[in-house]
């Protein structure tokens, strides 16, 4: 993580702002960036409470978007929890990153909260400290939680600012697809130090998903299913993996910039007319659809954890595609601890979603029961140990903000079936035809069907 310093003459005491992102979810890598600047005091304003100080970054966060011609988010009570407890350790334990203590990426705490949505996290903090007196390892928390709308300011000034091809907080931030953000803000100090952290958790919220569990059984299959909102319709339906997370200390944590996917996809599984390995079933919902798909237990599974990733596109725009929902199941000894440390989500988003697409117009009633396949198909060829499967890898350039990944071929569409006519109108030979062999071997599992 590269960090920049301006010179400045030096004082007894300074004022901090440090930003850093995995931005806007950027479908295979997500870029941290990363900037230091020393600020002047400022003069004394109205301090907010912690319910106030939310509600003002949220209309800053509304304002620049709507600048930029995008739709108000609105804010997320699942999501806010998360970025609260992220905020809260962030600031106690004096570091910043995506991870936690526990090294668990932002997909997974929002997960064993109850979200099922698709969240992007950004985080940042601006703080004070005493030139020549050692940083203490532990800043508690104030009991009384005041914020100045000053700092806050300058934490979203300094994101939305931020000029390509590092801006990477911005482009979160002016993402199109997101709906709705959690805010988590917290304020640490002791006397010396003091440090305000701000969690950005923007969330795209399309639909109302089934109930995946936390732990994963190896010997039942994952049963995937859902309703998109109106005007929305399933792209694809992605199982991958990594490795069991592992704590971090507040140094090692520093030293982080971006997160990403998984480097191991297990099975991509793609929805009529396309060839899936396993069936997908769609049915006409109004103007929506619903989906459901069982992937069989894996032959050789590995403790880890496995990321259920669901993708929609836009009806009027096929090209229009993005992430409508993560969420992570652990299999080994650590997903016993979150089944019983998570019993039951605190809040059911599913509800809510569901009181929400009925504002929306969406036929009365809940989604139909599509019923699952009576017998499942023997995957023993389609499914590898994922520490033996081949990984996606998107090509990326380097930069000063890390590692931006290169999306020209990621839209990719899958193959058809023989004799089955494209849906899109696009010559064989194009790089970015389904047929093309560049595309099947990018989303194909070696000894997937042809």
């Amino acid at each position: 993580m590269t960090k920049q310093l301006t010179s400045q003459p030096r004082s007894r005491k300074r004022q901090i702002t440090t930003l850093v992102l995995a931005a806007a979810f950027l479908l295979n890598g997500l870029v941290c960036s990363s900037a230091r600047s020393e600020q002047s005091e400022t003069p004394e304003q109205k301090l907010l409470s912690l319910p106030e100080a939310r509600q003002y970054m949220l209309k800053l966060i509304n304002k620049d978007r709507a600048r930029a011609g995008l739709k108000p988010v609105k804010l997320d009570r699942i999501a806010t929890e998360v970025g609260q407890k992220h905020a809260e350790e962030c600031s106690e334990h004096l570091y910043l990153a995506h991870w936690d203590l526990l090294g668990r990426k932002p997909w997974e705490r929002y997960t064993e909260l109850g979200g099922k949505a698709s969240a992007a996290e950004n985080v940042a903090y601006t703080g004070l400290y005493m030139d020549g007196v050692p940083a203490p390892n532990l800043l508690p928390s104030l009991p009384n939680q005041m914020f100045n709308p000053k700092n806050l300011e300058e934490m979203e000034s300094s994101m939305v600012n931020e000029k390509p091809p590092h801006d990477g907080h911005r482009v979160n931030i002016l993402d199109p697809h997101h709906t709705s953000v959690g805010l988590g803000i917290s304020v640490a100090a002791d006397g010396q130090f003091s440090r305000v952290t701000l969690d950005q958790e923007f969330l795209n919220d399309y639909g109302t998903f089934d109930d995946l569990p936390l732990k994963l059984n190896p010997t039942k299959p994952i049963c995937v299913g859902g309703t998109l909102k109106n005007g929305y319709q399933l792209s694809s339906i992605d199982l991958e993996w990594e490795p069991t997370p592992q704590p971090m200390t507040p140094a090692q944590l520093n030293t982080t910039s971006s997160y990403g996917w998984p480097e191991n996809t297990v099975m991509t599984c793609w929805p009529p007319p396309y060839v899936s390995p396993v069936p997908v079933q769609v049915t006409p919902f109004g103007e929506s659809e619903t989906f459901n798909v069982a992937i069989p237990p894996l032959s050789r599974p590995s403790p880890g954890v496995y990321y259920v990733i669901i993708w929609a596109r836009s009806k009027k725009n096929k090209d229009d595609q993005f992430v409508a929902s993560v969420r992570t199941l652990s299999l080994g000894p650590r997903a016993t601890l979150l089944a019983m440390a998570h019993p039951k989500p605190k809040f059911d988003s599913a509800k809510e979603n569901a009181k929400e697409s009925a504002k929306e117009g969406e036929p009365k009633g809940g989604k139909p029961k599509a019923s699952m396949p009576s017998s499942l198909p023997d995957m023993t060829k389609l499914y590898f140990h994922p520490e033996l499967a081949g990984s996606r890898v998107i090509p990326a350039t380097a930069g000063e903000g890390g590692l931006r990944p290169d999306l020209s071929k990621f839209f990719a569409k899958p193959t058809l079936p023989p004799g089955v006519e494209s849906p899109e109108k696009q010559e064989s030979d194009h790089p970015d035809h389904p047929d093309h062999p560049d595309n099947r071997k990018l989303f194909f599992h070696p000894g997937a069907p042809p």
